[in-house]
């Protein structure tokens, strides 16, 4: 593959999105999702305060997805229907309308 696209087989400099995009929007997601479900993650959390270090930014904080799902407003139960049903910014008010009938999607 390398030889096909005719260029290094990794990234060329440090502003890679596998820094950049991947631990903002992926190690860190994992990490909030398992911290609400009482799992320790500490090999995902070194790496994000290790690259939020040589990148001399917080990015845990680098992220729009974690805030709009409010996890930390949610109970464990209501964390674990999400999970099942899909979350919906404005499930409070929409809490009380039918649900769309998925065999017609």
């Amino acid at each position: 593959m390398h030889h096909r696209r005719g260029g290094p087989p990794g990234p060329v400099d440090m502003n890679t999105r596998f820094i950049l995009e991947d631990t903002p929007y992926g190690l860190v997601f994992a990490e909030a999702i398992a911290r609400k479900a009482g799992i320790a993650l500490p090999l995902h959390s070194a790496s994000i305060t290790l690259a939020s270090a040589v990148w001399q930014c917080d990015l845990r904080e680098q992220k729009d997805v974690l805030p709009s799902l409010k996890l930390d407003t949610l109970s464990f139960t209501e964390f674990t229907r999400s999970l099942k049903e899909g979350v919906t910014p404005h499930r409070h008010t929409l809490a009380n309308r039918k649900a769309p009938d998925r065999r017609r999607l």
